[in-house]
């Protein structure tokens, strides 16, 4: 039971980079909003349904932050980075939980995120213990964690301006000065009426566009190249070593590959096995990024029949691409321990390149194992 319960540890650590495209019911409007946000990956792992027209909770607004933050980033294992460097710790070392919301949730996955995002500033609680996580979201309560989320990244806000809003005296005094600017910036807009109407849901869809928005119009954005590191490569490779050290004493069957270039280091962590298999591949770059890439020879969400060994890794001399030597145990088909749109592979070895930034894999098979 153990050996077990360590193995589906390691499978919930192993996240991809990306969601597959999911259905989402939308108003006509949000239609193309949607699959821009999509496409970015700011929706992924948000929503627990695919119907966006209903009001948006706290906790939905809590995690399109920290996938803006993600995203503008690249920093794929900022959630980790933000517990272990910048979260207060108990007398074990362990993150101190701000929030307690669900004291009977196992794991607290909801009360983790929560504190995670408070220690990066993107939210405050409704009191000194609780962030209300189920309860709707109103429209002033996503102007104040959007700024918070823009300031998080780095940038200042502007001084605010006068409104349009015929109703701009019935906003909260904490949250004039982000409806002012998100206004400005053409982020957040009034009703069909005019009014903002501040007390009023915000709804899933709404959340999306507000958010693609500020990725493509606020001054500081991936998009303007200005996204300041959060963390150096230093401080990250730390992190990632410590947390081996620690969870290979949980995890028997865990192994860790490891190669080092000019610009990235290239990780690849995975547990082979008969019934299970899970594996996750990841550059750490020399600017402080972390950015998961899909091999495409696994399916890490689940029941897998085969397991890939890579070898034989190294980057060129520029640093801009990566090679290894990748063996593949069984033959991979749709639907056959893996994905319904998994790619089909055959058994055996397998030369892959995969180009550092863009995460571009290409891979041709040399033969029999």
């Amino acid at each position: 039971m153990k050996r077990i319960t360590a193995i589906l540890l390691l499978c919930t650590l192993l996240i991809p980079s990306a969601a597959a495209a999911q259905d989402f019911t939308t108003s006509p409007w949000a239609v193309e909003t949607v699959a821009k946000s999509e496409a970015l990956t700011l929706l992924h792992d948000v929503f627990s349904d695919e119907n966006l027209q209903v009001p948006a909770t706290r906790d939905e607004f809590r995690k399109l932050a920290m996938r803006y933050l993600i995203v503008q980033e690249q920093q794929d294992k900022l959630e980790d980075l933000a517990e272990y460097y910048l979260s207060e710790k108990d007398a074990q070392g362990n993150m101190k939980l701000i929030f307690q919301d669900l004291p009977n949730e196992q794991p607290r996955v909801t009360d983790r995120g929560s504190t995670i995002a408070y220690s990066l500033k993107l939210v405050q609680g409704r009191d000194t213990n609780h962030f209300d996580p189920e309860a709707n979201l109103t429209r002033e309560e996503a102007a104040v964690m959007l700024t918070r989320a823009y300031e998080a990244l780095g940038g200042e806000l502007p001084e605010a301006v006068s409104m349009p809003f015929p109703d701009s005296g019935a906003i909260a005094p904490w949250a004039w000065d982000s409806v002012a600017v998100l206004h400005q910036w053409g982020i957040l807009n009034g009703k069909e009426n005019g009014c903002f109407d501040p007390k009023g849901d915000f709804t899933r869809e709404q959340c999306a566009a507000a958010f693609l928005r500020l990725y493509e119009n606020a001054p500081v954005s991936r998009l303007k190249g200005n996204v300041p590191a959060r963390f150096t490569y230093d401080q990250i490779i730390h992190m990632l070593d410590e947390q081996y050290s620690r969870d290979t004493d949980k995890i028997i069957m865990r192994q860790r590959s490891r190669w080092e270039g000019p610009k990235a280091t290239m990780i690849h962590e995975s547990i082979p096995g008969v019934m299970v298999s899970a594996a996750n591949t990841y550059f750490v770059y020399q600017d402080g990024r972390v950015r998961y890439f899909d091999l495409d020879f696994h399916n890490i969400w689940g029941m897998m029949t085969s397991s890939v060994q890579l070898s034989d890794g190294q980057f060129s001399d520029d640093g801009n691409t990566f090679t290894c030597t990748l063996t593949l145990s069984s033959d991979i088909q749709p639907g056959q321990g893996t994905s319904e749109d998994a790619t089909p592979r055959k058994a055996g070895v397998y030369q892959v390149t995969v180009d550092v930034e863009s995460l571009q894999s290409t891979a041709q098979w040399v033969g029999a194992a």
